[in-house]
């Protein structure tokens, strides 16, 4: 932020961001790069002051916090404002995928294509298990 002005836009937007969540102002600006309670004076130097970017899950969220991204999981340190709805601060449950899987055909297409002859062996324990059975 360069300006009074600036700061007091970007005050207003957290103060949008906030409403109907539990946080206050001083939670959601950090002073100097450091986060906490602050005290917002509106006489300081706006360049000293960083908004938080969005709210995820109640809490603020700042330039390079790591956070998990939708049901892939994938970590990211988030470097600019973002829609806080797909973002969570903690790691997806992994899920399990079952796959059908008929053993003759993944036998024919392993036989056409070698690269993929996972296929092939993944079919052959899904066969070996079911005659165990």
């Amino acid at each position: 932020m360069k300006t009074r002005a600036d700061l007091h836009r970007e005050i207003a937007a957290v103060c949008d961001m906030i409403e109907g969540t539990d946080l206050e102002l001083s939670h959601c600006f950090k002073v100097d790069g450091n986060k906490g309670y602050c005290f917002l004076n509106f006489e300081a130097v706006p360049s000293s002051y960083e908004p938080c970017l969005a709210i995820v899950e109640g809490k603020p969220v700042f330039k390079g916090d790591l956070l998990y991204y939708g049901y892939s999981g994938l970590q990211t340190f988030i470097q600019d404002k973002m829609s806080p709805e797909k973002w969570s601060w903690n790691q997806p449950k992994p899920k399990t995928v079952m796959v059908e899987v008929q053993y003759n055909v993944a036998e024919k297409y392993a036989e056409r294509n070698p690269s993929s002859a996972c296929y092939f062996s993944m079919a052959e324990a899904c066969k070996k298990a079911l005659e165990e059975k």
